[in-house]
């Protein structure tokens, strides 16, 4: 018995620093998530090849590339009708992704710090309550203690692990340019 696999690789405009050839980033042997992924992504970005797989063959390849299955799964955001409220939704996405932002919480603060290098003593005192709700402060904390090692040791890392992200938001910021 044969499994057809789908299997889309970078095309080479999306090609790693490290490599000439495109490198596979997504597959499934499910054909209602390759036409999913299809309707999703921006497919100029992608080469699909389909290929047929003896189950021992489909069972090697799958434990080697496992990060790039393809599976739907539930994603945290924010509610768009209730202030501070999440909702979850489907998205269909790899294992690659969703470990680059749900697993990786260090990765994730160091990107959204990026962003909040301005002194939070800037900012107007009425503002200040919203940013503290969002935890700016941690978040800024974080990014100079991280990256200049010297003021703000007071900053406890596990306190941040507290903070709810938005998990589709983060899929969007880091992934937003595949879709379509």
């Amino acid at each position: 018995m044969l499994i057809k696999v789908t299997i889309f690789y970078k095309h080479n405009s999306l090609k790693d620093v490290d490599r000439d050839a495109p490198s596979i980033y997504a597959y499934t042997a499910d054909e209602e998530l390759a036409e999913r992924f299809m309707s999703e992504r921006n497919m100029e970005l992608f080469i699909k090849i389909k290929k047929k797989m003896s189950i021992s063959e489909y069972k090697k390849f799958n434990n080697a590339c496992y990060k790039y299955r393809l599976e739907i799964r539930s994603m945290y955001t924010k509610d768009p009708n209730m202030y501070g409220k999440k909702q979850i939704v489907k998205v269909l996405s790899t294992w690659g992704e969703l470990e680059k932002i749900s697993l990786n919480p260090d990765m994730i603060y160091k990107e959204l710090s990026r962003h909040l290098v301005k002194g939070f003593s800037n900012y107007k005192n009425e503002y200040k309550d919203v940013l503290n709700k969002l935890a700016y402060r941690d978040a800024r904390d974080y990014y100079i203690t991280t990256h200049y090692n010297t003021f703000f040791q007071s900053v406890n890392n596990d306190d941040l692990v507290d903070i709810t992200l938005d998990e589709f938001g983060m899929f969007m910021y880091f992934f937003g340019n595949t879709m379509r």
